[in-house]
């Protein structure tokens, strides 16, 4: 697995949310770090964006540093870009025949793994991945 070019994004505010504490943040997609809410078991909520370029294979994003809990990959704004095309990125299991690309999380080795089907081995393409979690404590 090879660790992609990692591009940059513009903040692009939404809604804001408060903490725990009644502050407001802007509820962003960037690749850095936002507290975002709260969730259900109270922790804090974050959000990450991770944005790569290039034409290698398969992809393993490596969150250990983000000292996570709980993930949750946001299907609704992942996505493989390549010619005009913007593509969801889903989980898939099975073949790698494949027209795009499937994600998963492992959690054992705090991963996020992008596996692509034959088409989109060796073309040149942009990757969106947004993930949500709380920390450990």
């Amino acid at each position: 697995n090879t660790i992609l070019t990692v591009i940059d994004i513009t903040n692009t505010p939404t809604v804001s949310v408060p903490n725990d504490k009644g502050e407001y943040y802007y509820n962003t997609f960037t690749n850095d770090e936002q507290l975002i809410g709260q969730w259900a078991d109270g922790k804090l909520l974050y959000r990450k964006v991770f944005s790569l370029s290039g034409s290698s294979g398969d992809v393993d994003i490596d969150i250990t540093d983000l000292n996570t809990s709980t993930v949750f990959i946001d299907f609704s704004h992942s996505f493989i870009a390549y010619t005009g095309y913007r593509l969801p990125l889903n989980r898939y299991a099975g073949t790698t025949n494949w027209i795009t690309a499937g994600i998963n999380y492992k959690s054992d080795v705090q991963k996020i793994n992008i596996q692509f089907g034959d088409i989109f081995r060796t073309i040149s393409k942009t990757i969106v991945v947004v993930i949500e979690y709380t920390k450990k404590s």
